[in-house]
């Protein structure tokens, strides 16, 4: 696969050399969808070669932050379970419905459809749900750790 790709890369390149002052779509979508392909491999191996001259015991780095994930996954669940029943109350109650009611007419004047509104208001509940730290965190780091131990790195030289 990547042997077929070749070509469309040279091809690519060569196009964008030739008009180098203007970019049509269709080779912004060539460039776009070779770049897509490349991306995720190249910052892999690139984070790989960074952890290896650096020393970094990579799996045991990538366990303690899953097992650090996997623990905050479990201390979350039931917050999450609360926002969702409230969220189902809500809407049952038939709240929600008189809530956009109410507010149609300045959804209309700002050009938005009055069915968006609960997404509007629901989406950063959930986003607190996950990013609002819990008193009881205060006294521990997040960070796995192997990440809060001091490493000195030093610069890249292109040579």
């Amino acid at each position: 696969m990547l042997d077929s790709n070749l070509p469309a890369v040279a091809d690519t390149l060569q196009t964008l050399a030739q008009n180098s002052s203007e970019v049509s779509p269709g080779l912004f979508v060539r460039i776009m969808q070779i770049f897509s392909i490349w991306l995720i491999p190249v910052l892999i191996f690139a984070i790989l070669i960074l952890a290896w001259r650096n020393k970094v015991k990579v799996y045991e780095a990538f366990i303690d932050g899953a097992k650090e994930g996997f623990s905050v996954a479990i201390k979350i669940i039931p917050y999450l379970v609360a926002v969702l029943v409230a969220i189902g109350m809500f809407r049952a109650s038939g709240a929600m419905d008189i809530f956009v009611a109410l507010f149609s007419p300045i959804t209309n004047l700002i050009g938005m459809p009055a069915e968006t509104l609960p997404v509007a208001l629901m989406r950063p509940l959930s986003c607190l749900l996950y990013t609002s730290p819990s008193p009881r965190d205060r006294t521990r780091s997040r960070m796995p750790s192997s990440a809060c131990q001091q490493k000195t790195i030093t610069p890249l030289r292109i040579t």
